[in-house]
């Protein structure tokens, strides 16, 4: 794809003859898309908007699609029509486009019109090339470009789209989203969506479709993959993939040079696939699909490479297993008995269970090694139920039993044998579960007193585990009752699962190991349990006796009145104090509400025997669509209703103080205008560049995006210039003043006002 510039603007107006002129040069030069942005002027009565003929015809044969800018004149171009803009209403290859802001809401200049404007797109605070740098600009101007490049972006997967196939994808893909017009009344009117509209064209036009069935022996087809700008033609080399038959499926797609292969449901959401080949020349792929519609893309790492790849699609009548339960009994009596699972569910543990049924409605014996699962295809030593150095727990079941819980550390494959003789079956089945979770919700439980957990009380032969969400961080004494009579050990376990973002990987945190037996009954152990994920259970008993666990919670200090709000008018408080308050004569310390969008700021009371640094604890919020929490105790009250927050002393967690708090309407109606003055160092910029921060200001809430910002640069001021701002940047080019104004999106009485003083 390339860009071409068409100038036709004569000291700034637009005239009719000139645009002529480029969309003729367009179509002799084979050009596929045109943007236009402005409205045609007659050149011999200097009108505008100009419905000329000529220009109407040229369009009309111009073969490539013809996007316009709608207009900023604040007109239902209905009513008042806007050309070429309106041309859309006549000519299937022209698509007008309006203005939207980043909340999906038209801003007032944007011209509308039910008939005459085709779709909207971004047009508010768009960033833009100028001389020298980049500016931010509003209009419809702005919004046609994305459009534009929407088109070419659908241009790029297939070339051989018309601009009636390119108006379709745009508009069938467009989101629908209801505005406001200048005159009061609401309209439904088309969003673009760009991804909607890739999507649009991948499962409509740029594919070679296929069906795949129970039956189906093969599918063996080459494509020629080009090279360079035509590489991204997705034709080249993707399949659309129509699954009558849910089963296993083999791919195979080999090429002289490195591959990239993709599978994707109806959605586009990428498959969790697994490479059985080391090649990086071959593919080799084995998946299950249930009925519906996929899509495969095959193409090359390089994207200059070109050649011949060949694709391979085979139906399987085998034994790839998935979560949950599978019928497995035709592959025992076809003699397999080697299986993989494909684990897309994540970490954690996991129960692999055979379920047998014998022709008489008996249950089969299950001989030792009637399941064993691996970590690689070599399957020289099984895995480990649980890792724990000094203690053997191989990953393979026990005479007599059908279960056994695996530790799982990762997506992807897994190689399990089945050992058991089809003779006198009727049914087989292997499934695939997830242990029962259970929630802690301490906010559920007392506030002061210490309080029991029943975690499981279970008499289950072999392994046994339960999933726990702890909600908030306490401390919890760790209680074990065996009934049994059983002399070999017990494995207790309780392992946290945390997951690094620098690794993209799961570790399990052993918390606790227990051997337990008939002489052995483990102490009441007592730990700090961070929020998160647990695993809790055990392994290798080998009666039916209980076994139960149980937690008691702790609570050694507690009390709503270790928890103040805004102490005195010297310490930083929020902007329910220092906002509304300044306003008040009618002062509000140390009470228990917050207006909503506003925030208060909690901290722990001196007096008592606690820390009163707010980072010495973990903060929680008992309904974050009520109010949320950060880290430095900072309410913030978003919806009305009432709300707990819980302070949780790191150092030592049985020290929980909780208090609520009432979020309530602002029914206020005289306008709010808080000022404060900033100075900032030019010399300390970044060659003029800066970021405000909001939270060095008195404001309701520091995120820029929650307001709507003008700059005013007063005229006595130095020669400053403000070369750009969005999102609290700004670029200035000398020291002196500017007034930055904020209308508060979540509020709209308030109103910010930043004296911004730029010092050298």
């Amino acid at each position: 794809m390339s860009i071409v510039s068409l100038r036709i603007n004569v000291g700034g107006a637009w005239y009719s003859s000139r645009a002529i002129q480029a969309v003729d040069y367009a179509i002799e030069s084979g050009i596929d898309i045109l943007n236009y942005s402005g409205r045609t002027r007659n050149e011999e009565t200097n009108v505008a908007p100009y419905d000329d003929p000529i220009l109407a015809q040229s369009i009309l044969m111009f073969p490539g699609l013809f996007i316009a800018a709608a207009g900023n004149e604040y007109t239902n171009n209905d009513d008042t029509p806007n050309f070429p803009a309106n041309y859309s209403l006549t000519h299937d290859n022209v698509i007008s486009v309006g203005a939207i802001d980043v909340n999906s809401d038209k801003p007032g200049f944007s011209n509308y019109g039910i008939n005459s404007v085709s779709i909207y797109a971004p047009g508010v605070n768009i960033r833009s090339t100028i001389p020298g740098g980049y500016a931010y600009y509003d209009g419809t101007s702005m919004a046609a470009p994305y459009v534009t490049g929407v088109a070419a972006l659908l241009l790029s997967i297939d070339s051989s789209l018309t601009s009636i196939q390119l108006r379709n994808a745009i508009f069938e893909s467009s989101d629908i989203i209801n505005i406001d017009v200048n005159n009061g009344d609401t309209q439904s009117v088309r969003k673009l969506n760009a991804y909607s509209a890739v999507k649009f064209v991948l499962e409509n036009y740029s594919n070679t479709p296929y069906t795949l069935s129970n039956y189906s022996n093969s599918i063996n087809t080459n494509k020629t993959i080009a090279a360079g700008n035509t590489y991204f033609n997705e034709k080249n080399g993707f399949y659309k993939l129509n699954v009558t038959y849910a089963k296993d499926y083999e791919f195979i797609i080999s090429s002289t040079k490195a591959l990239d292969v993709t599978l994707y449901d109806e959605d586009f959401n990428e498959l969790n696939t697994n490479d059985l080949s080391s090649d990086n020349l071959k593919t080799h792929i084995i998946h299950n699909l249930a009925v519906g519609t996929y899509y495969l893309r095959v193409s090359y790492q390089n994207e200059n490479d070109s050649g011949i790849i060949n694709t391979k699609i085979v139906s399987r009548n085998t034994v790839y297993l998935n979560y949950n339960q599978n019928d497995i009994l035709v592959n025992t009596y076809n003699g397999i008995d080697d299986y993989y699972y494909i684990n897309t569910k994540g970490a954690g543990f996991y129960e692999f269970k055979l379920n047998g049924t014998k022709a008489d409605g008996t249950t089969p014996l299950y001989p030792e090694g009637a399941i064993t699962l691996y970590n690689d295809s070599n399957k020289t030593t099984p895995m480990e139920k649980f890792n724990l150095t000094g203690y053997l727990n191989s990953a393979s079941t026990k005479s007599n039993e059908n279960s056994m819980i695996v530790y799982l550390p990762r997506n992807g494959y897994f190689y399990i044998d089945v050992n058991i003789s089809s003779d006198n079956l009727s049914s087989l089945f292997f499934e695939v579960t997830s242990p029962k979770s259970q929630e802690i919700d301490l906010f559920d439980f007392s506030e002061s007193t210490n309080q029991s957990i029943n975690i499981f009380n279970e008499t289950i032969k072999g392994d046994y585990f339960e999933k726990i969400v702890i909600d908030q961080t306490g401390k919890f004494t760790i209680n074990t009752m065996y009934a049994g009579q059983q002399e070999e050990d017990i494995l207790l376990v309780l392992a946290k699962l945390n997951y690094s973002t620098t690794t993209y990987t799961y570790t399990l945190e052993t918390r606790m190991i227990e051997l337990i037996n008939k002489d052995n009954i483990p102490n009441p152990r007592t730990l700090t349990l961070l929020d998160g994920i647990y695993y809790i259970g055990y392994f290798n008993k080998n009666d039916t006796s209980s076994l139960s666990v149980s937690l008691n919670r702790l609570v050694s200090q507690s009390g709503s009145h270790v928890l103040v709000t805004d102490p005195d008018s010297a310490t930083p408080s929020g902007s329910q104090i220092n906002i509304i308050e300044m306003n008040n004569s009618t002062k509000s310390y140390r009470q228990s509400f917050i207006t909503k969008n506003f925030t208060r700021l909690i901290y722990p009371d001196y007096n008592y025997d606690v820390s009163a640094s707010r980072l010495d604890y973990h903060w929680y919020s008992s309904n974050e669509n009520i109010a949320t929490v950060t880290d430095f105790g900072t309410v913030l009250g978003k919806n009305v209703g009432t709300v707990k927050i819980m302070a949780v002393l790191k150092e030592d967690p049985s020290k929980v103080f909780v208090k609520e708090f009432t979020i309530i309407e602002d029914t206020g109606t005289e306008p709010l205008v808080v000022e404060s003055t900033l100075t900032v160092k030019y010399s300390e910029t970044d060659n003029g560049t800066f970021k405000l921060n909001l939270e060095k200001v008195n404001c309701p809430y520091p995120w820029f995006q929650d307001y709507i910002w003008n700059v005013f640069i007063p005229e006595q001021e130095n020669d400053i210039n403000i070369v750009y701002y969005s999102w609290g940047h700004f670029t200035v080019n000398n020291t002196g003043n500017f007034v930055l104004t904020g209308k508060y999106l979540k509020n709209s009485r308030v109103t910010v006002i930043i004296n911004v003083i730029v010092e050298p």
